[in-house]
């Protein structure tokens, strides 16, 4: 798989390694060269997302052809797992908060322990990596596999959220017994298209249909998300697998073989476009080196009294550049404030309404919950918070990233920019509080309850009914305002403990979004600035060498060839990279 254009680029690196490190530029092909090496030997991520109950689960292990990820019909995966090569088994638990994730080596009959249920069922487990000696994986593969999208548990989106951006991969999964849902579209829409860097839609459980219902299903589904979407239809991938049918290995293995084809061309494409990058970045960076050379030699070939002053004119040009990006008043700079200014807006406009509906109606629904109120309650409503802290922190981050890559395809960035903000990871304290009720305010809670009790006595009389009646009523309404003033005492003490901290870490991830636009601006300052450097240099290395040539004239015939010399590898890499179909 682009086994060509990988060696004719590390040949052309190879070629003019040497003499990229006399003119100093031999730190930034090497790094070229290390990202090279990373595309071609890393293993290819691939990530299966969906809603509860499409079989995500049986898919993976049909997958990878081993059963690891368990599939009961009636449980559902609360964390993620991460199945990779290993020459041994082993299985590796990360648990606890996203800022400080502990491990710890399980076994294998404890995956289903640790994958199933809530936090607490769990043990806080964020994921699992399970490490497999299995030919499929050994071929280079990672396959992710995700809790569903569409529960309540606000931790599945933040885990879905942090492993997302880090597929090459990502396959979107629907069943053919359940229609299409909103959140489903949303999902593919909001999520898939905006941060998936290649994806797939797979329509799984075909074996539970005739083959023409499953086709239709499938055209139908295309045709929901092609609508949804506003993508056009052939730009969408959309295959149907069973696979239960790959597992038991019947007959056509599920489409299993089509589903690997189109993995395959998936990564291929995503690859090549890493590869098209480092061509065109590799492709700079010797033009940079070739300018100055020749300039030389076509002087000394045709010498031209006007050419210091054509590269002098270039390299005004260039000042002029550099002046362009340090002035805030310069259309480049407005535009790219302007574009900065709308994303962070819609960022911080996103993010106020989130929490405003957490710190309201999202607080109030957890306070209500009867596990806030119950022993250990402070703990628990702390951890929820945290959780949905986590899911909204994670969501930010995606925002941030995806405006981050929309401002740096503007054509003056030419594909150098590539900043990422760092996860956002902060937590509340969590605390235990001390929800007990003093006996004095039980006692004058039920005052009133015992009150009418009197007043039934005083009314129907002190006989078996109306005393049975009288006590009934009185019992009721102390019972009833008992347990509301208990209720409303320990609620309020929850709210003190939280509300406040809730609105501080709100505030704090309003910091986070400026923190990482003033970073991306200062980078795509810095990163600019440094492109454009490197044209003066070039230019002025050029000048210079001209000037000496001209001081020298007798020695003009022996530097011709030197310099023909010198070219002669560097254009030949450069026609070799140059002439890649990409």
């Amino acid at each position: 798989m682009l086994e060509k254009e990988y060696q004719t680029i590390s040949n052309a690196i190879n070629s003019i390694s040497g003499y990229m490190l006399q003119i100093k530029k031999g730190k930034k092909v090497a790094e070229i060269k290390k990202t090279l090496d990373n595309a071609q030997n890393s293993p290819t991520t691939v990530l299966v997302c969906g809603e509860f109950k499409r079989g995500k689960s049986t898919f993976v292990n049909a997958l990878i052809g081993r059963s690891v990820c368990p599939t009961d019909t009636d449980i559902c995966t609360s964390v993620v797992s991460i199945i990779k090569f290993g020459t041994n088994e082993k299985v590796t638990r990360l648990y606890g908060d996203f800022s400080n994730l502990k491990s710890q080596v399980i076994d294998f009959d404890d995956i289903e322990k640790y994958t199933v249920g809530t936090a607490e069922d769990i043990d806080n487990t964020v994921c699992l990596e399970i490490e497999l000696p299995l030919e499929e994986l050994k071929k280079g593969l990672i396959i992710i596999d995700t809790p569903g999208v569409g529960g309540l548990d606000p931790r599945h989106a933040a885990l879905t959220n942090y492993f997302l951006p880090q597929a090459d991969v990502t396959l979107f999964m629907t069943d053919v017994n359940e229609p299409l849902t909103t959140t489903e579209l949303d999902f593919y829409k909001n999520k898939v298209l905006q941060y998936a860097k290649h994806s797939a839609i797979i329509v799984n459980k075909a074996d539970l249909k005739d083959a023409d219902s499953v086709e239709e299903i499938r055209l139908d589904t295309l045709s929901k998300v092609s609508s949804y979407t506003q993508t056009p239809i052939d730009s969408i991938d959309i295959i149907s697998v069973s696979a239960a049918d790959s597992i038991r290995e019947e007959e056509g293995l599920g489409n299993f073989p089509k589903l690997r084809n189109l993995i395959n061309n998936l990564v291929e494409d995503f690859k090549r476009e890493i590869i098209t990058g480092l061509r065109d970045e590799l492709s700079e960076q010797i033009e940079f080196a070739i300018t100055p050379l020749q300039a030389q030699l076509d002087h000394i070939e045709s010498p031209n009294v006007n050419q210091i002053q054509d590269l002098s004119n270039k390299k005004n040009e260039i000042n002029q550049k550099l002046q362009e990006i340090a002035d805030p008043q310069s259309s480049f700079r407005m535009r790219v404030n302007e574009k900065i200014a709308e994303e962070r807006e819609g960022i911080i406009m996103a993010l106020n309404q989130e929490c405003i509906v957490f710190s309201t109606d999202g607080f109030n629904a957890l306070l209500k919950d009867t596990r806030a109120t119950s022993e250990n309650g402070g703990k628990w409503l702390g951890e929820k918070i945290n959780e949905k802290m986590d899911a909204l922190g994670s969501e930010v981050t995606l925002m941030l990233n995806k405006a981050f890559e929309k401002i740096s395809k503007f054509d003056e960035f030419d594909g150098m920019l590539h900043f990422k903000a760092k996860k956002y990871n902060g937590q509340i304290v969590v605390k235990d509080v001390d929800l007990s009720v003093p006996v004095h305010k039980r006692v004058l809670s039920s005052t009133p309850g015992w009150g009418i009790a009197m007043m039934g006595l005083c009314i129907l009389g002190t006989g078996g009914l109306g005393l049975a009646a009288s006590l009934l009523a009185g019992g009721y309404v102390a019972t009833r305002n008992t347990i509301d003033m208990a209720t409303g005492v320990q609620e309020g003490r929850l709210r003190q403990t939280y509300q406040s901290q809730i609105q501080t870490e709100t505030q704090n991830l309003r910091i986070y979004v400026e923190s990482r636009f003033t970073e991306f601006q200062r980078e795509w300052i810095r990163a600019i600035s440094e492109r454009v450097q490197d044209y003066r240099d070039s230019l002025n290395q050029a000048m210079t060498e001209i000037q000496n040539l001209r001081q020298q004239i007798n020695t003009a015939v022996n530097k011709k060839v030197a310099l023909e010399n010198q070219l002669k590898p560097l254009k030949s890499a450069k026609d070799q990279i140059d002439k890649l179909d990409l």
